[in-house]
């Protein structure tokens, strides 16, 4: 039982802080199947870089240090261990706008964070897309209340 504990332990500590990049693979090697990459991966990021990808930030903080709203290198400091999510809700800017910010996002997490590991880039389209000039439509429980299934199918075709 004792040997097991032991054995446990180092199994989480290796998960947890990482291990050795020589023993762990090249999760960046396509060539390689999907479990390996991952594992590849896992083996080599840190506890913070974990919980980096366990969070979220929204679009609009990273606009705003992008334009110099916010104290310099805020927008290095939000993303220095990478981020699982670019959350873009509520963006008021034409879609070329937000799709280079999302590239520039993206661009800046590839070269700047250890491993690269690139954000999901999250909008809302639970009854449309709540963005600039984007179509939306009542919530599910209205569109239910309306007992018109065919409007309902038509509605989410085009909301996605």
């Amino acid at each position: 039982m004792k040997f097991q504990n032991v054995f446990a332990l180092g199994c989480l500590s290796v998960v947890l802080m990482g291990a050795d990049a020589n023993t762990c693979g090249d999760y960046r090697n396509s060539a390689l199947d999907i479990d390996t990459r991952v594992g590849s991966l896992l083996c080599r990021m840190t506890l913070e870089e974990k919980v980096a990808q366990l969070k979220a930030t929204h679009s609009n903080g990273l606009v705003a240090a992008q334009e110099g709203g916010e104290a310099a290198g805020s927008l290095e400091l939000k993303l220095a261990q990478g981020i699982g999510a670019i959350v873009s809700s509520g963006d008021n800017r034409p879609p070329r706008e937000s799709a280079e910010s999302a590239n520039r996002w993206q661009r800046w997490i590839a070269e700047n964070t250890r491993l690269g590991i690139p954000a999901i880039i999250d909008s809302e389209c639970l009854h449309g897309h709540h963005g600039y000039n984007s179509t939306s439509f009542p919530t599910p429980l209205a569109l239910g209340s309306s007992w018109n299934p065919q409007l309902v199918r038509r509605a989410y075709d085009v909301a996605g």
